[in-house]
Parts: structure tokens; sequence; C-alpha cells
């Protein structure tokens, strides 16, 4: 199965271990989430105030974790 962003490349992606269809990945300023069983497509994308995510990673169904750079405008 593949996933489709749009026009972004991922950079970092994780499964949910408490639901196995569930899956989220970085791209360089947006987080996006997939629900399997539905869409290739994603379900959800998250704009954040970083750029150049590199890691991303599920606690759990409910909490996520990620870093990148912070977003200077100057």
């Amino acid at each position: 199965m593949s996933f489709d962003s749009y026009r972004f490349s991922l950079t970092s992606s994780d499964w949910c271990t408490e639901n196995n269809l569930f899956i989220g990945c970085t791209s360089e300023r947006d987080l996006f989430f997939w629900d399997t069983s539905l869409t290739s497509l994603p379900i959800k994308i998250l704009k954040t105030d970083f750029e150049g995510l590199s890691e991303f990673s599920f606690y759990n169904s409910k909490l996520i974790a990620y870093r990148g750079r912070p977003y200077n405008i100057y």
C-alpha cells in the first residue's frame, strides 16, 4: 500500500500500537494521519510551528511526539 501526501515528501512515520490501521507521518512542516481501512489519502493534516520535521512517534492513539527545528521568519 502506498500513501499519498500530495506534493510533500515524507520524512518520518510510525504505526499506532493501539490501532494498527492508524499511521502518522511528517513532512517539512506538516503532520499527516491515515486510517488505512478508509483511503490512501490522509484523513487529517496538521500544520506545525516547526520546519524540517525529522521524527514522529505515537505514544498511544491520542498522544504523539514529533521533533523539528523552530520556524523562524527572520
